[in-house]
């Protein structure tokens, strides 16, 4: 395990998820601040301009920082962990194959619902160590066990940034 510099792809993820919170907060803080108008508005409260702004401009600080303050952290700081494992079992299962009994092993080969059952999408996870990992197929294809790989985490709020085989 070593502590490395973020790349700009990890940054950018970071980022991103970090603009989809605070736009998320924002919303929040903003609907309760259109309410606490509705409310002193119905009351013939004098500040009906001012309070519901200072509500929501403090809800959405508080919001944003208590649901994302290891985002800010790893934001700031810049560093990942990089873990390497190696893979113990691979596995290729499917929804339907996970479920699959007498009964719905005959639903699933009747198209339904628009749908059919040969294409749904399926799940690619590794273990590596005590943890399952979700892959994308292509990187799927390419590992066997026994090989290496390369596990991308930030370092305070344990986001998976990437693997990478290696």
């Amino acid at each position: 395990m070593e502590t490395t510099p973020f790349d700009n792809q990890d940054s950018r993820k970071i980022n991103q998820l970090l603009i989809v919170r605070v736009l998320l907060s924002l919303v929040a803080g903003s609907a309760v601040s259109l309410m606490v108008w509705y409310i002193s508005k119905e009351q013939g409260f004098d500040l009906n301009m001012i309070l519901p702004v200072v509500i929501g401009i403090l809800l959405t600080i508080i919001i944003a920082t208590g649901s994302s303050y290891a985002l800010f952290a790893d934001a700031i700081n810049k560093e990942k962990i990089v873990e390497q494992k190696a893979i113990q079992k691979k596995s290729n299962d499917s929804f339907f194959k996970q479920m699959e009994s007498p009964v719905s092993a005959r639903c699933t080969q009747k198209q339904s619902f628009g749908t059919n059952a040969q294409q749904a999408p399926d799940k690619y996870e590794v273990k590596a160590g005590d943890e399952s990992i979700s892959l994308s197929p292509d990187l799927y294809e390419t590992l066997s066990d026994g090989d290496e790989v390369k596990i991308h985490r930030a370092a305070k709020s344990g986001l998976l940034l990437r693997i990478e085989k290696g």
